[in-house]
């Protein structure tokens, strides 16, 4: 529902509308980005592509795994593995969207107070709750002192 296991283009409309909304795509989009593209970092296990003359290689990605299958084999850089993961996730990318899906998960935090603070208002009748004048807390105060006090000195 998010855009994550599915492509946001590919749920209905009504319920779209979440996919876009909702941060969780955005905070795995960015996150993701963070975790394996930000940094000048390798994985082993993939070797490069070997092309001939006639521009023409051995495989379409431009590296292999001669000891994983196909499907297992995801890349050398973590450019390389979140292309590899786009092809299954719409919400894998290469390029850096970090900044705007901060922004968009500080939008929707910022949305969700806007809708409080009206949703509270409303509730109230836009009415501000009055705090209490000093005469009323000493009443208040003694009251409740000499029910303490009344209370120790009848002890059951």
């Amino acid at each position: 529902m998010n855009g994550f296991m599915m492509p946001p283009e590919d749920i209905i409309w009504p319920i779209r509308i979440f996919a876009y909304a909702l941060p969780l795509r955005w905070q795995i989009q960015g996150s993701t980005y963070i975790l394996w593209a930000m940094g000048d970092h390798t994985y082993g296990g993939t070797e490069r592509c070997v092309f001939n003359a006639t521009g023409e290689g051995e495989c379409s990605q431009g590296f292999f795994c001669p000891d994983a299958p196909p499907t297992s084999c995801y890349g050398e850089t973590g450019e390389e593995i979140l292309d590899s993961f786009a092809a299954n996730y719409s919400c894998f990318t290469s390029e850096n969207t970090v900044a705007l899906c901060m922004l968009y998960i500080l939008l929707f935090a910022l949305v969700c107070k806007l809708v409080y603070a009206l949703a509270l208002s409303a509730v109230r009748g836009g009415k501000m709750v009055k705090p209490p004048t000093t005469p009323q807390i000493s009443q208040r105060l003694r009251q409740n002192s000499f029910r303490v006090s009344a209370s120790r000195a009848n002890p059951l």
